[in-house]
């Protein structure tokens, strides 16, 4: 379907029963196929409407017998019993990752039975996510068979289309003012108090409901805002209660170290640690768009830490995750060393929480109407897309951006995220003018000039200095970058790319093994430093079982080194398939590999792995090494 365009056009899916589980598997499996095809199904999807679904394993058994009982038995059946855990974990991530991606979600129940039978109850109706599921009046096969173009559901999923999927990205409603999800479109009492839903053409006249919601321009007024709620401890365990607020302090200090972020620390929230609030009002009062809280639960000698992301204009939550492990006083301090820099890390950095959802937010508004401070915001949304528009849209507005106020102090990360889109132009050839590293090396100083502490500025002068193959003087700069942020993983493992390739394998591979343990759910790409070091090593059987956790077909680099790896090994079935998957995704790559590679890999990998594709079957013509823009030693391995 996705070779067909599935995805390349918003996406609103309907679902009945059993069809819901299945689309959160295809969400799921095309969120997780980062830089492939199928990725576009989860970007491009703009709500989810569930008529009937058993989302929680608490109704599964129920919910066999009465199909076994209406239909027969099947093995799909038999196995919603078996799966119960893995659904609850399937409906935790739809949960994490709708309010993420602000997919709207409205969900409905049947409220009669259907030969004696009530299969899908409130409770196992409920998604996790969007508002409290709506009952109607119909049984388990009628919900997914209205009767007449005005009934509840249609007119439901026309205002859901109209006014979340067929509005353009920019005007997008965000949530509504009094609820998490679609509630309000269908499950409010009318001016007279009657618990009859209301139709959305009786919705629209009400006073009350703000259907226009937040745009990206006012929540961001004034920054992106994060309040820091004090971690609260459940016991009256002194060590606990210093583990809770220990990790408060930890975790504002390692957030403050992302200058985008505006972190309003315990000290103004603490009159709301003592007392249930409602976080909408909580966020409010600091001017916080989004809010941190957690607990620390202490079972015997094992704590569980949870921490959530709450959204103060929706109330609902934007990421939430819980960390457990074994607790000492004595080793408390070792707990927060571990913990902090993930959980930091997972919010903060370029590729977590917040810069997905605010780079999202501003990808669609003309680079005209973005103050400088939003640019950066907006070029976050690059690395995700990765294509030359993105890049075109990210640069634009960057350089007017820097153009409004050129040596103004807060411009330092404007000046570095130029730098970093002008490398671009080098490394992937996206929009290519006149001179690119001398325009990022001039880019990155001017940053570093006026902010000598901004670690992304260092990120963009250390890979400016690669490319100009100046490696010791890209190597210092790498350190100073990390050293500067030692919690931003996405920066770290960037970094780690370019070190193993300019022979630094073994400090390479263990810094990115570190931006690993910083963010589990890395993008694939992360193992490609242990495919080279593997394959430098001759350890091609290895190299392969790395390149094979890459899991990104459509990365064309990873079908590279998968035809190098199976020309090495000498399987040619395997390495002809991977030759005509990056044929097809580089067409011209075999006359180009050296002009590819010569910017990023030393001379004798290079050749390396040239003499594996060669074996793999593909044609690459001999030429003079290409000229590099500056040069620099040999590195030593």
């Amino acid at each position: 379907m996705v070779q067909r365009g599935l995805g390349e056009r918003p996406l609103f899916f309907i679902c009945h029963s059993l069809g819901g589980l299945l689309t959160k598997q295809i969400l799921r499996t095309s969120h997780d196929d980062t830089g492939g095809m199928l990725v576009q199904v989860f970007n491009n999807t703009r709500a989810v409407m569930y008529l009937a679904t058993p989302h929680t394993g608490a109704a599964l058994a129920s919910f066999a017998n009465a199909f076994r009982s209406l239909f027969g038995a099947t093995l799909t059946i038999q196995e919603l019993r078996l799966h119960d855990a893995h659904l609850r974990n399937l409906r935790d991530w739809y949960r994490n990752q709708a309010s993420v991606a602000s997919i709207q979600t409205a969900s409905y129940f049947e409220q009669r039975s259907v030969h004696g039978f009530m299969i899908v109850n409130p409770d196992s109706a409920d998604p996790g996510v969007g508002a409290n599921p709506v009952g109607l009046d119909e049984d388990h096969i009628s919900i997914a068979k209205p009767r007449e173009r005005n009934a509840q559901v249609c007119g439901a999923a026309n205002e859901i289309l109209r006014k979340f999927v067929l509005a353009p990205r920019a005007t997008l409603p965000a949530r509504i003012a009094d609820s998490s999800g679609i509630v309000a479109l269908c499950d409010l009492r009318n001016a007279h108090g009657s618990h009859e839903p209301l139709r959305p053409s009786q919705l629209l006249k009400e006073d009350s409901i703000d259907l226009a919601g937040q745009d990206a321009r006012t929540a961001l007024d004034g920054g992106l805002c994060v309040a820091v709620l004090p971690f609260k401890s459940t016991s009256g365990s002194a060590d606990l209660a210093a583990l809770a607020e220990e990790l408060t302090d930890d975790i504002v200090a390692g957030m403050i170290r992302f200058s985008y972020l505006r972190i309003i620390a315990p000290d103004s929230t603490q009159h709301y640690a003592a007392r249930a609030i409602d976080l909408r009002v909580a966020g409010k009062q600091p001017a916080a768009r989004f809010v941190m809280k957690g607990t620390v639960r202490q079972e015997g000698s094992t704590v569980r830490i949870s921490v959530k992301i709450v959204d103060t204009v929706s109330g609902t939550d934007r990421w939430s995750d819980r960390y457990q492990c074994a607790f000492s006083s004595d080793a408390r301090f070792k707990l927060q060393d571990q913990l902090v820099p993930r959980i930091v890390s997972t919010v903060a950095d370029a590729q977590g929480v917040l810069a997905k959802f605010v780079g999202e937010s501003l990808r669609n508004r003309p680079p005209d109407e973005l103050n400088p401070y939003e640019a950066v915001l907006r070029s976050f949304a690059y690395f995700k897309h990765l294509s030359k528009k993105e890049h075109l849209l990210a640069r634009t507005a960057l350089k007017l951006a820097v153009a409004k106020a050129p040596n103004a102090p807060g411009q330092s990360e404007a000046w570095a995220w130029l730098a970093i889109m002008y490398r671009e132009e080098h490394a992937h050839g996206f929009n290519r003018l006149p001179d690119p590293l001398g325009r990022a090396s001039k880019a990155a100083h001017r940053a570093i000039e006026l902010n000598s502490s901004n670690h992304w500025a260092h990120l963009a002068l250390a890979s400016v200095l690669y490319y100009q193959r100046d490696i010791p003087a890209f190597r210092s700069v790498a350190k100073e970058s990390i050293d500067s942020n030692p919690m931003d993983g996405s920066s770290m493992a960037y970094l780690a790319s370019l070190l193993t390739v300019s022979g630094r394998w073994k400090l390479g591979c263990a810094l990115m093994r570190k931006a690993q343990r910083l963010n589990p759910k890395h993008p694939g790409w992360y193992w490609i430093p242990a495919v080279g070091k593997a394959y430098a090593d001759g350890d091609y059987s290895r190299a392969l079982y790395f390149a094979l956790m890459i899991k990104m077909p459509n990365l064309w680099i990873s079908q590279f080194l998968l035809a190098a790896i199976y020309g090495q090994l000498g399987d040619k079935e395997e390495a002809q398939k991977a030759v005509k998957k990056l044929r097809k995704l580089k067409p011209t790559f075999a006359h180009k590999v050296r002009e590819e590679f010569e910017k990023r890999y030393e001379q004798e990998f290079l050749d390396h792995l040239i003499e594996g594709l060669r074996k793999a079957g593909m044609e690459i013509p001999d030429r003079t090494r290409v000229e590099r823009p500056t040069p620099g030693r040999r590195a030593v391995r």
